[in-house]
């Protein structure tokens, strides 16, 4: 029933809801026109369907007179039909008997008819004059059932009664079974208030605050609205009468656009899908539940509707966008592993808890004698596999689905044709909802590395002799290092170890001699306790060795570098190897280890690599003199052909000289990354505008005014397998334009366009001293506005060794290129780095 407050056109109530049912005591035919006409002029204005039924004291012309000096047009709503005035006399309630089934029928064929013609709801006043005493109690139970059918319906009635006919009791029981009652003492109208509705009204109340809270409180985006349908009664719109704030936050629209508008007035282009749903829920009575995207939020729903009566539905809608993309998500990782495995020399393999492969990938097609698809639905035991090694497998795939924890086994294997084989495996857990559901095995072939081991244990056995010759003459020397506690100390000085111990429970330390030397400690002092320890460590490793040595006394042995802060401001770098000593149940004590001062080590490290660097910058500054040397060679044979007229301008100088670009373009590689940072990758926007710069030299155009304009991306990084080819393709490309599209034309420009467009695999590195990550991919656009390139001149079948030459590094690149021939010539070529 729609909530939406009516006008009656009496002052004293002012506006009423549907579903109101009232009573009026008169006692002149003007009391009862004072009321009636002013109250059927408001339900005509507002598009309500009328029917008066007139009393004894007028007849139906006096009620069209009366009307007619309050509307002037009454005539056209009469002809229409929104008014019907009914004779008392023709009334079904002259009968004897009271049957409210039969008028609750009436009254519902006349609602539905009013409802398909267009109206809003129903407005009637009724006849009770012809009431007998003797019918009293059958008035009172006919009149609580027409109040609680009106109650239900848009529709608004009012009982009119005569009251000089009842006794007080009886006007008391006539103002129970109403809502409400008027009055007119003292010629003034009165609101008697029914105490029985007053108390349902308070309980209503409270009810409608509660479902108002709700309302406004619910996550859910929830509407309510009243489905449009075309003439042949299809669903076309759909008008929202209801809404709550959640609405506002899922779809970021304001709620006072949404309440009183169509839907299609606010989203022009909405999916017909949902009106066609809504319309099925509203017309049908079935509800609906269903997940949609929405093209206009851009946002999955998930929605659920239902009707409220025919025509009117209601919708509660959930944003679960966030859902569907952890889905996507999901499906992508699936998806990334599945590349990932079929592509890895590892052999892998996927297992449920009854032990079955459910994923076996190519790698495993050799050592198993078997095809993914055969072995993929069978346990290893019905794959044939040896028993014990079965036994052994499974073995440690049941601790993996009961511990939750990863797990690492080593085995030697005979394939079915015979072949030996050792595999490394790492067994781990795959999660669902917190429960491991699956195994994923690992298996790495370790077997050339168990030969050469074997082949060392052969050497060694061979050199068994000589170490036993040297066993003696060590183990006396030993003897005599343990006897000897100077010498120990003498011993850890020399290798710039010292060894400590912690007891934990009463927090004191030991430290050997050499402790006291690497942390500049007076021996005289006792060995710090852990908290002053701390502070000789750097603030920077502080966390990471408290967090180390925590692990430690879980039970987890650790090795770790840190660096020290001595009194005097000098940094050390130590390596601390230790050990927990655990008592009785198995709770930690003790622990011991040694410490190693490694900061001349440190130093002789980075020198290595500060040598190692400078090698590399060496290697690519003699590549680059002997690139300039046989350029130099070929621009001086070129020099020579030039005096000779027969070769002056044959394609044999042109062929020196493009030789000479493409081995300049090399060198300049080399160059930037001699002035580089010594590794093998280079900044390619520098090189890129110092190759152009040097193709604008070499052909210089006389007069001809030819410009360069370029848009390159900055910072990006290119190895030598990308940027040689790269530098090769600018060139050609370049020269070509250089020599050919500008023929008698006294200016022109080129435009060279390098940006990175989409990433396609791994995270692009936040350092941008890293080259760019594999999966990103480049565009190069070489252009030029001259006459272009001729129609006849096929670039996948070109016969000039440039365009050859393009398209063979292209290809080397993995690349596409595509000739553009609307404006001049236009070279676009797609690389993935």
């Amino acid at each position: 029933m729609n909530e939406k407050l009516r006008k009656s056109g009496i002052d004293i109530i002012g506006d009423l809801p549907w579903g109101t049912h009232f009573c009026l005591f008169y006692r002149t035919k003007e009391d009862l026109l004072d009321m009636l006409v002013p109250y059927f002029k408001a339900g005509l204005e507002n598009n309500e369907l009328c029917i008066w039924v007139t009393s004894e004291f007028f007849e139906v012309k006096e009620a069209k007179e009366a009307l007619k000096k309050a509307i002037s047009d009454i005539d056209v709503y009469i002809e229409k039909g929104q008014i019907g005035i009914i004779p008392h006399t023709h009334e079904h309630v002259n009968e004897d008997t009271f049957y409210s089934e039969k008028v609750t029928n009436i009254w519902t064929e006349k609602l539905n008819n009013a409802l398909a013609n267009g109206y809003d709801g129903l407005r009637t006043t009724g006849n009770t004059f012809w009431l007998e005493k003797e019918n009293w109690n059958n008035l009172v139970d006919y009149e609580k059932k027409i109040d609680a059918f009106i109650g239900k319906h848009d529709m608004i009635s009012l009982c009119p009664y005569f009251l000089d006919m009842y006794n007080p009791a009886e006007i008391l029981d006539l103002v129970a079974v109403h809502q409400f009652s008027l009055i007119k003492r003292e010629e003034k109208w009165g609101q008697i208030e029914s105490s029985r509705y007053k108390q349902a009204d308070d309980a209503l109340k409270q009810n409608e605050e509660k479902y108002r809270r709700l309302f406004e409180t619910m996550r859910e985006a929830f509407f309510v609205a009243d489905i449009i349908t075309d003439d042949a009664g299809e669903p076309v719109d759909y008008l929202i009468v209801e809404a709550n704030q959640a609405l506002e936050s899922q779809t970021g629209v304001p709620l006072e656009q949404f309440i009183g508008n169509k839907a299609l007035g606010m989203y022009p282009g909405l999916d017909p899908c949902w009106i066609k749903i809504y319309g099925r829920v509203a017309l049908t009575g079935k509800p609906a539940h269903f997940d949609h995207y929405a093209d206009v939020q851009g946002r999955h729903y998930e929605v659920s509707a239902y009707q409220i009566r025919p025509g009117r539905f209601a919708a509660i809608f959930l944003d679960i966008t966030d859902r569907k993309r952890a889905e996507e998500a999901l499906i992508r990782n699936e998806n990334e592993f599945r590349t990932l495995a079929e592509n890895s020399p590892d052999i892998i393999s996927r297992f449920d808890r009854q032990k079955r492969h459910i994923y076996a990938n190519p790698a495993a097609a050799e050592p198993y004698g078997r095809s993914p698809e055969e072995i993929i639905g069978k346990t290893n035991s019905e794959l044939g596999m040896d028993p014990e090694q079965v036994k052994f497998w499974e073995g440690h795939y049941e601790t993996v689905f009961a511990t939750g924890k990863p797990e690492t086994m080593e085995f030697h294997y005979t394939s079915p044709q015979g072949k030996e084989y050792y595999f490394d495996t790492r067994i781990v857990p795959e999660f669902i909802d917190g429960e491991v559901t699956s195994v994923l095995a690992i298996s790495r072939d370790i077997t050339d590395i168990k030969k050469a081991e074997a082949k060392a244990k052969e050497t060694l056995d061979n050199l068994e002799k000589l170490v036993e010759e040297r066993t003696t003459e060590l183990e006396r020397a030993y003897k005599s290092l343990k006897e000897s506690e100077k010498g120990l100390a003498e011993a850890q000085k020399m290798a710039h170890i010292g060894n400590w111990e912690w007891d934990i429970g009463a927090d004191k330390a030991y430290w050997s001699e050499e402790m006291y030397r690497i942390f500049r400690r007076d021996p005289k002092k006792s060995a710090p306790p852990y908290n002053e320890y701390l502070c000789y460590i750097h603030p920077d490793d502080r966390d990471y060795f408290d967090n180390s040595t925590k692990k430690a006394v879980n039970g987890k042995p650790y090795s770790i570098e840190y660096r020290i802060a001595l009194a005097n401001g000098e940094e050390r770098i130590v390596h601390m190897q230790a050990e927990v000593i655990f008592g009785e149940k198995n709770i930690p004590i003790r622990v011991k280890g040694i410490v190693q001062d490694i900061t001349e080590r440190k130093k002789a490290e980075k020198a290595l690599i500060n040598l190692e660097i400078a090698r590399k910058k060496e290697i690519h500054h003699r590549i680059k003199n002997n690139l300039q040397v046989i350029s130099s060679l070929l621009d001086l044979q070129a020099e020579n052909f030039s005096n000779r007229k027969c070769i002056k301008d044959s394609d044999v100088l042109n062929a020196f000289r493009e030789s000479q670009d493409r081995i300049t373009s090399i060198a300049l590689i080399h160059e930037e990354l001699h002035e580089g940072e010594g590794d093998n990758t280079l900044y390619f926007s520098p090189y890129l505008e110092k190759l152009v710069g040097n193709l604008f030299q070499t052909y210089s155009l006389g007069n001809a005014n030819i410009s360069l304009k370029t848009d390159i991306e900055e910072d990006v990084l290119f190895d030598m397998d990308t940027a040689v080819p790269l530098g090769i393709i600018v060139n050609e490309l370049v020269s070509n334009s250089l020599k050919h599209a500008f023929p008698g034309r006294d200016k022109g420009e080129i435009q060279i366009k390098l940006f990175k467009e989409v990433k396609i695999g791994n995270e692009v590195s936040n350092n941008k001293e890293e080259p760019a990550g594999r999966g990103t991919k480049y565009t190069l656009i070489v252009s030029d506005d001259g006459t272009g390139i001729p129609d006849n001149i096929d670039l996948d079948n070109s016969d000039t060794l440039g365009l050859q030459l393009v398209n063979i590094l292209v290809d080397q690149l993995d690349g596409e290129i595509e000739l553009k021939r609307n404006r001049g010539t236009e070279f676009v070529i797609s690389i993935n780095v």
